[in-house]
């Protein structure tokens, strides 16, 4: 389910990425360790709290780019309810998405408010660990847009 939620903004435009959204990172380091992955195949491992996966979806056109943000995320509870426990996925990848090759005026307002509260996020979080230099630079790449 997670996985056609992913790809339904692509598959809109009549586009698709031939690989799996995200796959789990774990104590042996391997590049696709489950039991979890987030991809098209039936997968029969659930998600529970406490296990890392990565988020990866991309996009390909042969011949002319290809474009891929990958975080790795932190499965962590959400809520519960009378429909039973809901999870959330909580970034562990702290790193600013650079806006360079974005063209700002094809996104929408939700993706663009999805951008800049991501970055504060980054910046609220690594900024006091850095020296002043090093929280300019944070501060120049994750300036709102």
């Amino acid at each position: 389910q997670l996985d056609a939620l992913a790809r339904e903004p692509m598959w809109r435009k009549g586009l698709n990425y031939l690989h799996g959204t995200g796959h789990g990172v774990g104590s042996y380091l391997n590049v696709h360790e489950g039991p979890h992955q987030i991809r098209m195949e039936y997968m029969p491992a659930p998600l529970r709290a406490g296990m890392t996966v990565t988020d990866e979806p991309g996009l390909y056109l042969q011949g002319k780019f290809g474009v891929r943000i990958e975080n790795t995320m932190l499965v962590t509870h959400y809520t519960k309810g009378e429909f039973g426990d809901f999870l959330q996925l909580a970034p562990l990848t702290l790193c600013p998405i650079s806006t360079t090759p974005i063209v700002l005026s094809m996104m929408t307002q939700e993706e663009l408010d999805w951008m800049n509260d991501y970055h504060r996020m980054v910046y609220d979080r690594l900024s006091p660990l850095l020296d002043e230099n090093e929280r300019q630079w944070l501060a120049d790449a994750t300036a709102a847009v």
